[in-house]
Formats: C-alpha cells, sequence, structure tokens
C-alpha cells in the first residue's frame, strides 16, 4: 500500500495493528490470579476489552495481551487529610484500604481481611471495599466470605461481568452448581465471548457429566490460551477434587487439544517462548515455535494468526493474505479475524473489501477504538464523509489523545480527513466530564 507516512505493520499476539499509534492504557486493571480464577478487584470489567499498551511506541491492536502478574496492582494512597479537619467516613474507610494494601503485599490475607471488613462498616456500599474483600477472600480460600462480597456487588451493579464470573468461580468452589450455571448463564448473555464464563460452562458440564460435545475452543487467541492454560495448571488439585481425573482430562482435550491434559507445563513453556520471540520480533524463531506448539496439537486460533504476523514480517505478505482469508472463512464472525484481515487488504489497496469487513467487526465491538478509527479511514477512502465524521467526533470525545495520535499519520485516507473544511474544529469539541 502506498503511503507517505509510516505505517508499523504488527500482529501482536494475533492482532494486526491499522496504524502508529501508542494504544490507551487497559481499564480493566490488573487482575488478582486466585488459584487461576481470574478476579477483578479493582472495577467492573467493561462487557468489551480495552486497548492495552502492546510493543510500545508505534504499535497498536485489541487488548490481547497475556494477564498482568498476581504481583502487579497500583497502590492505594492514603486519603488527604489537613490539620483540625475530621475525615469523613469515606476518607477513613479508604485509610483501611491503603492497610489492607500492606498486609496483601506479605500475603497476609487474615489481616488485610479485618481492615476491608473495618472499612466496610463506615463505608457498607463501598465497591472498591467489596471488590478487594472479594478478591483476599478467595485468596485465603474463604469461598463463603468471597461468595458474599460479590452478592453485595451485585446488589450494586446486577450486570457486572466480573461480579458474576467471580461468584460463579466461587460458587463452583463450594459445589453450589445450580446457583454457578445461572450466574454463568447470565454473564453469557451480556457477553458471549467472555473467556472466564465459557470457561465456567464448561466445567459445569463436566462436573454434571453433560456433553461437551458443542463447546468450540478453537477460536482461542493465544493469549486466551496463555490463560486457560493458566487455570488448569494451577487449579489442577482443586479441580480433580471436583471431578474425577477422566473429566478433567475431556476439560484439558476440549480447551487445549485431544491428549494435552498431562502436558499443560509444557504447553505454558511453549507459548512463553513464543511470546517472547514475538517480542524480540525474531520472527524465524517464532514460526519454529509456532510449528512445534502445532506437533504437540495444540488448537488456537491466535496461533494461525501470530503465523500470519511472522509471515507478513518477513515479507511475504500473498501468504500471509492466504492465512487470514482462511481464517476469515472459518470465524467469519470473530471480529478481531475480521480487523487483521483488513488491515492486510488495507495493505493491499483492496479498501472496499476491507471497509465490509470492518463494518462487521465495528457491528460486533462498536465501543474498540481501533476498530472504529480503521473504519473511520475507510468511509473517508469511500467518500462517505458525513458518516466518517460522525464516527470520528465520537472518538474525539471518547479517545481524544489516541485519536490525536493516530491523525498524525500521512496515510491517503487520512489526507482525505484533514482536507475536509470541518477538520480545524475537530479538537475543539470538549469531551465529556466523566462521572
Amino acid at each position: 500500500m502506498k503511503r507517505a507516512g509510516r505505517m508499523t505493520c504488527l500482529v501482536v499476539v494475533g492482532m494486526v495493528a491499522v496504524a502508529g499509534v501508542t494504544p490507551a492504557q487497559d481499564q480493566s486493571d490488573n487482575p488478582y490470579y486466585v488459584d487461576g480464577l481470574l478476579v477483578d478487584q479493582f472495577k467492573q470489567m467493561e462487557a468489551e476489552p480495552a486497548p492495552a499498551p502492546l510493543g510500545g511506541s508505534g504499535t497498536m491492536s485489541l487488548r490481547n495481551v497475556p494477564p498482568a502478574s498476581s504481583s502487579a496492582r497500583p497502590s492505594v494512597a492514603p486519603p488527604p487529610t489537613a490539620p483540625g479537619v475530621a475525615m469523613p467516613p469515606a476518607g477513613k474507610a479508604l485509610e483501611h484500604l491503603r492497610i489492607s494494601e500492606m498486609f496483601i503485599q506479605k500475603k497476609q490475607w487474615g489481616p488485610a481481611l479485618e481492615e476491608i471488613q473495618k472499612g466496610l462498616a463506615l463505608d457498607p456500599a463501598n465497591g472498591l471495599l467489596l471488590r478487594r474483600g472479594a478478591a483476599i477472600a478467595a485468596l485465603a480460600k474463604n469461598y463463603t466470605a468471597s461468595d458474599d462480597y460479590y452478592r453485595r456487588l451485585l446488589m450494586l451493579n446486577p450486570d457486572g461481568l466480573a461480579f458474576l464470573d467471580g461468584r460463579a468461580s466461587v460458587q463452583i468452589r463450594l459445589r453450589q452448581f445450580v446457583s454457578a450455571q445461572a450466574l454463568t448463564e447470565r454473564a453469557l448473555t451480556l457477553q458471549p465471548r467472555d473467556l472466564l464464563a465459557r470457561f465456567n460452562r464448561l466445567f459445569l458440564k463436566a462436573v454434571r457429566g453433560d456433553s461437551v460435545d458443542q463447546e468450540k475452543w478453537d477460536d482461542l487467541l493465544t493469549s486466551d490460551l496463555i490463560q486457560v492454560a493458566n487455570w488448569l495448571d494451577a487449579d489442577r488439585d482443586a479441580y480433580l477434587e471436583l471431578m474425577p481425573a477422566e473429566k478433567f482430562a475431556l476439560v484439558c482435550d476440549t480447551v487445549l487439544g485431544e491428549g494435552l491434559s498431562g502436558k499443560i507445563p509444557d504447553i505454558l513453556a511453549v507459548l512463553r517462548r513464543a511470546n517472547q520471540a514475538r517480542r524480540l520480533q525474531q520472527w524465524d524463531k517464532l514460526l519454529t515455535i509456532l510449528e512445534e506448539a502445532r506437533q504437540m496439537g495444540l488448537q488456537a486460533m491466535g496461533l494461525e494468526m501470530d503465523q500470519a504476523q511472522a509471515i507478513m514480517e518477513q515479507g511475504n505478505q500473498p501468504q500471509a493474505l492466504t492465512t487470514m482469508q482462511s481464517l476469515s472463512e472459518r470465524f467469519p464472525d470473530h471480529p478481531q479475524v475480521l480487523y487483521n484481515y483488513a488491515y492486510i487488504l488495507i495493505e493491499e489497496g483492496s479498501y472496499a473489501e476491507a471497509l465490509q469487513l470492518l463494518d462487521k467487526a465495528f457491528a460486533a465491538m462498536p465501543n474498540q477504538p481501533q476498530i472504529a478509527f480503521a473504519r473511520v479511514c475507510m468511509l473517508a477512502e469511500a467518500g462517505r464523509m458525513d458518516e466518517a465524521w460522525g464516527l470520528l467526533t465520537d472518538l474525539i470525545q471518547r479517545f481524544p489523545a489516541e485519536t490525536r495520535t493516530w491523525l498524525q499519520e500521512e496515510d491517503p485516507y487520512l489526507q482525505k480527513i484533514k482536507a475536509d473544511p470541518r477538520y480545524p474544529e475537530l479538537f475543539t469539541t470538549r469531551a465529556p466530564k466523566r462521572r
């Protein structure tokens, strides 16, 4: 694709970049790992993933990275104080949260939970305290207490996806399978692709002895594959307390590939080496490792998108296009596949076909800024400037820093946007205040 500016072509763990940008911060915060189960202790996860900082400056992709380690947690600043001014109850509650954080760093779950309880006595509906309490209780394996924190969180936000997932995971540990099933079904109604809800559904089927033939797990991104493998590895003993070994093997075979239940540590090692090779841009090495993963029997859409990245970075764009075309035929509704395939078509100059794919991806994930911006570019290229402008204005309001950065490129379709007489006024629109 001919262009004046520099455009970085990058598949980041299965995602191709559309333009050289610095992406927004991950808005779901850093998760705790509770025996392999993901518990978001800071805020409810959004129904759609937010962009994450991948690869540093000059790259962009959908959020698609291995989750942060359990030790990476933002600190909680103490509330401001002033001489002679009494601290309000909410401030005192957050002071207990700060103290609990110190105990968490030492893995002293009991004292940490006591501080959370003291804070909640002052501010019973404090969502931050409840979220932290749910995670700490689960870390302490006090699943009854964790379940109660999640119950209270769901009273505050009945549609909180992370809370539905978290409570279902805890209730599975408590062998409350009927209520866990109801929570899981609710989560999947809100977000059919939610990874933890899908995993809980599969687990519950295996526990009950139901057929798992309808469970399709070959659509995982590489980061999803790593996450699920981590869950299976970290929680093997706990799962084997809830189901016989053959049922656990069935879960592993369904998610990872047939016969892989005894090879999870090897799988994690291969996937981590693949991630390292990608980060270091060692494309030959990455292709070798991906072949090793295939020889092991791993099944995942993301591995093929990683292959497309390596092939394209080596300069074999036609083969990368063939790979993405094949994936789009097998996963015609997967937004990441559509987005990646559209990028390669943009590089080929096939703008009309790329726009069709981006229309589908945008319909599936309308709040994903990179998809929205790519669609803006192709709408502008197609001469549908009024339609592009409405979407671009919305992006400026919701993602001002990112959109400004993306617009700095010099691609032909961006030149058309900048030539519009409305462009000088684009940045005068005030972003709505966050509540």
